[in-house]
């Protein structure tokens, strides 16, 4: 006679697990939700044997749980790394089916399990436990795993292939067009990415330590590298291919640009970037390989006091301490490779390390001052951008806005000092000035750019009436502008030219005493004003009648040129 089957579900199993992960990836701050799932899955436990992914998500919610309370961050850190470890060795076991015992790493990279999970487990057990800020985005990452892998397939076979069972759908997911199908193809990307980037950090480091490998046809790590760039064309190939959710007018150029025959060629070295939609798809692509490369344990090292508190190591010049030797010809072919692969991969890599510099601080700068230094590297200008966000997030938004200030061509370290300018970070702001030592015309704008943001702000304890008084009595100094200047002048088109001009805008202020106008008036004309000019607060003016005032938003969200590039 044949014993039933056991099994941990009391009713009905698809409201069981709904129940289950609805409370799980929920609302994280409704703790007797969370705590309600957490009792249904001790009971599971309780009866018989529970899943093994499902008992995991249950320790990473409770570790993340506890980290929320007063709770030692010791404490915090020793719940993470349990949850974490048990993780990867319950999921890794299952695959131990062969008579020799295979590594975690090797099991891991083919069921598609993070290799910065295997590592993190590695110090959980053999090392000091990892930082709290490593703990909480492992475990951040892990249960985004277990989602992908784990609940949503098990959901969509108890609700006949769809993941909601009341036809709710995500909005993020509508909006941006991609299906369940696209959203698993881009996770396996994803997987590939870490995948090829641990592939060529373990081949690097194997040629760095044997030279004699360097004497092969084709060294190891020159294989991983073609690896990821077959990798990168073919990804893009897809996502440029796939149908997009686009307006009237984006379809219609599309199709203008399909049958004009304007396409890559098979051998090119580049990737054109004539089609706007082509270089949004390759600029995603090339995310996710800088989105792996910024996590802990590729650029930036998996300790957080050596990726954040060496900030009392300077060097010479008093900037904190640059990239190691070993670290910088270990990934610096990587980065010439994908430089000649794609050109804005560089711009994109210093973009993300700009925002990362926000939380990881000190690598961070290190890197970006790194690639300022290849002065013999010269990348565009006019590439997709990643938005900067308060957060400090090292990249992992996946929404890109072009710019359309079609600029020329230019070394990466003016594109380095660009993007940390744009920052309110003072050691940005520090390590832009250093860059431009060596040009005392670049530094000279960069230092008034800096000083910029050092303004400070208007003492709101002083009364507005007092402050209008003392700007009337300002205004009452100024010289006004005669009848025959103001006809003479044309506010339009010698404003254009003026920035036409190649000379900058705060060398035509000093050339022109102060003023700011054009030569069309003359300083200290006692015809054109009532008030002498020495009297003036120096730099201003009345304006003349016939001056417009320009609307606010003209630009359109655009950032201008300001003085750096002009």
């Amino acid at each position: 006679m044949r014993l039933p089957r056991r099994t941990p579900y009391y009713g009905n199993v698809q409201e069981e697990i709904s129940y289950v992960y609805e409370r799980f990836y929920g609302n994280r701050r409704d703790r007797n939700a969370i705590e309600s799932a957490l009792g249904v899955v001790r009971l599971w436990i309780h009866r018989t044997c529970c899943p093994q992914a499902v008992e995991s998500t249950a320790l990473l919610v409770e570790s993340v749980m506890l980290d929320q309370t007063r709770v030692s961050d010791y404490a915090a850190r020793a719940s993470y790394a349990m949850a974490l470890t048990r993780l990867v060795n319950s999921v890794v076991d299952s695959f131990q089916t062969g008579v020799y015992a295979q590594s975690i790493g090797a099991i891991a990279e083919q069921i598609g399990l993070p290799q910065w999970l295997v590592q993190v487990r590695h110090c959980s057990t053999h090392e000091e436990l990892p930082s709290i800020s490593v703990c909480r985005t492992a475990s951040e990452r892990a249960l985004a795993w277990l989602d992908h892998h784990y609940w949503r397939p098990t959901l969509q076979v108890y609700n006949g292939g769809s993941l909601y069972s009341s036809g709710e759908q995500e909005g993020d997911d509508v909006e941006s067009g991609m299906d369940d199908g696209e959203q698993e193809a881009r996770a396996t990307t994803r997987v590939r990415a870490a995948q090829l980037l641990y592939a060529y950090k373990q081949q690097a480091t194997a040629v760095l330590r044997d030279k004699s490998l360097m004497q092969r046809s084709m060294p190891p790590h020159f294989h991983a590298l073609v690896q990821i760039e077959q990798f990168v064309r073919q990804e893009w190939s897809r996502r440029a291919a796939r149908p997009m959710l686009m307006s009237t007018a984006a379809r219609l150029g599309r199709r203008a640009h399909d049958k004009d025959g304007e396409s890559d060629e098979p051998g090119d070295p580049s990737f054109s970037l004539e089609d706007e939609e082509e270089t949004k798809q390759l600029a995603s692509v090339l995310q996710e390989l800088i989105s792996q490369l910024l996590l802990p344990g590729a650029l930036f090292p998996t300790d957080m006091k050596q990726r954040r508190g060496r900030r009392g190591r300077t060097d010479v010049a008093g900037m904190d301490s640059p990239v190691s030797e070993e670290a910088a010809r270990l990934w610096d072919p990587l980065f010439r490779h994908m430089h000649v692969m794609a050109p804005m991969f560089l711009p994109l890599l210093v973009d993300a390390l700009v925002c990362a510099a926000m939380s990881e601080r000190t690598c961070a700068r290190a890197w970006l001052q790194h690639l300022a230094n290849m002065d013999e590297i010269e990348v565009p200008l006019h590439v997709p951008r990643w938005p900067h966000e308060n957060s400090g997030s090292h990249g992992m938004t996946s929404t890109l806005r072009t710019s359309t200030d079609r600029m020329r061509r230019g070394p990466l370290r003016r594109t380095v000092i660009f993007y940390a300018l744009e920052t309110p970070d003072h050691d940005l702001h520090t390590l832009a000035l250093s860059l431009c030592d060596n040009d005392a015309n670049l530094h000279s704008r960069v230092e008034q750019l800096c000083r910029l943001h050092q303004l400070s702000h208007v003492d709101e304890s002083v009364a507005a009436s007092a402050c209008l008084g003392e700007m009337e009595e300002r205004a009452a100094t100024l010289p006004f502008w005669s009848a025959e200047n103001d006809a003479a002048y044309s506010p339009i088109g010698d404003a254009m030219e003026d920035e036409a001009m190649s000379e900058p805008h705060h060398a035509r202020l000093t050339d022109q005493g102060g003023t700011g106008f054009s030569d069309g008036y003359a300083d200290g004309d006692a015809t054109a004003s009532p008030v002498a000019a020495d009297s003036a607060p120096p730099g201003w003016r009345r304006a003349p009648a016939s001056y417009t005032a320009t609307p606010i938003g003209c630009l359109a969200g655009q950032r201008p040129a300001l003085l750096l590039w002009s």
